[in-house]
């Protein structure tokens, strides 16, 4: 989160009232409470993202749990709640990670590669190219392209009568039973409904 882009996108979210899942550095989060704070009161999912974005595969247990434990206090401190679930930085898992980190972690599927060219062209047309049922989309709040990107993106999903819906609302979602423990795009093809004429209503942003 910052002052600039993160507030653009929140205004966005809420012209459409579209909810999204914000996973967010600690170290963010401490610089700017206030702004986690609007996140949570308009009703956005906070989760975690690390403390500082470090590999957790390449940390021992205590580091791990130091980088995770601390962002989480961080979101504590904004919102008064903590986080039910986590990103790991760079979709960085291993068996180790998921056995020391009790949170549920999540990844994505359709990656609009907004971090790498930085064109908010570029990431609406990877959402056209990818978009589909079970989608989760991966976006960042902190490059302004992405955020002059988000406006095309809500409005092309709209019309392709998607719904957005954030990570928890999806694990929980009783038509999209997820029986592995966490997120990957092959998991989340397995649930996908192939008959064409009966669209399942599943999109949703993933913002860190």
């Amino acid at each position: 989160p910052n002052n600039k882009s993160t507030i653009q996108i929140l205004d966005i979210l809420q012209k459409y009232d579209v909810k999204a899942t914000f996973f967010v550095l600690g170290q963010n989060v401490a610089k700017h409470p206030a702004v986690v704070n609007r996140m949570y009161i308009e009703g956005h999912e906070i989760a975690n993202h690390s403390w500082g974005h470090k590999n957790l595969t390449k940390l021992n247990p205590a580091q791990m749990h130091a980088e995770i434990d601390r962002a989480s206090d961080a979101i504590f401190e904004a919102t008064g709640h903590y986080p039910t679930s986590y990103r790991p930085p760079y979709g960085a898992i291993d068996a180790s990670v998921r056995q020391e980190i009790q949170l549920t972690p999540v990844l994505w599927n359709i990656d609009t590669m907004d971090w790498y060219h930085k064109d908010s062209l570029k990431t609406l047309e990877n959402v056209q190219a990818n978009a589909k049922d079970g989608g989760i989309v991966l976006m960042h709040d902190i490059h302004q392209q992405s955020a002059d990107a988000l406006e095309a993106v809500i409005q092309y999903l709209q019309q392709e009568d998607y719904e957005f819906i954030t990570a928890d609302e999806l694990n929980n979602n009783d038509d999209e039973i997820i029986e592995e423990e966490y997120f990957t795009a092959d998991d989340l093809d397995n649930t996908n409904n192939n008959d064409s004429s009966q669209k399942e209503l599943l999109e949703k942003i993933l913002i860190n």
